[in-house]
Order: structure tokens, then C-alpha cells, then sequence
């Protein structure tokens, strides 16, 4: 009885290991196809973009440094932390905005 106890917390973190890994393989084949996607848009939007305006050259470069920077990003790395945190604040400004148009209105009636 105390041997099969004693053997218990090994199936368990073999468990827990296999379950980390099968996450991290998941998230590599997701980063992967989005990858290959972006890779393949750049062509046709590329094309879009010199045939489009004046101004083409720079929203080619931008748009060619953005994906290139997509496509070089580390598949294990969180992503959108930077962006999440931006767009948390932006949100909370927006929200605050629009509930004091909300209380002027309600403070007109």
C-alpha cells in the first residue's frame, strides 16, 4: 500500500510534462501557419501597394519591416504582452470618455 503511495507523484508529473509539451508543440504549429500565411500575403500586398498612390514606397517599407518583424518573432515568446498593456489603457481612456458624455447627457434631460 505504501509503495503504490509512494509511486503516485510519478505518473503525475509525467503527466503534467507531457501536458506542457503538447501546448508548446500546439502553439509552434499555430505560430507556424500563421507564419506561412503572412509570408504568402506579402507577395500580393506588395504588388497592391506599388501599383497604389504616390505615397506606396513608404507604406511598403512600413508594411515589409512589420511583417518581416512577425516572421522573425520567437514562437515560444508571448505575444501582444507590449500591445496588450497599450490597448488595456487606450480602452480605460475610451470607456472614461465615453461615460462622462453618457453622465452629460443624462444631466441635460
Amino acid at each position: 500500500m505504501v509503495g503504490r503511495i509512494s509511486l503516485l507523484p510519478l505518473p503525475i508529473i509525467g503527466a503534467i510534462f507531457c501536458a506542457n509539451q503538447y501546448t508548446k508543440q500546439k502553439n509552434i504549429i499555430e505560430d507556424y501557419a500563421y507564419k506561412m500565411v503572412l509570408s504568402k500575403a506579402i507577395v500580393g500586398f506588395s504588388e497592391q501597394l506599388k501599383k497604389n498612390g504616390t505615397d506606396g514606397n513608404e507604406e511598403y517599407v512600413h508594411y515589409i519591416k512589420t511583417a518581416l518583424e512577425e516572421i522573425h518573432r520567437d514562437p515560444l515568446r508571448k505575444r501582444d504582452s507590449k500591445k496588450s498593456s497599450e490597448v488595456k489603457e487606450s480602452s480605460l481612456k475610451d470607456l472614461v470618455e465615453m461615460a462622462e458624455r453618457i453622465v452629460k447627457m443624462t444631466k441635460l434631460d
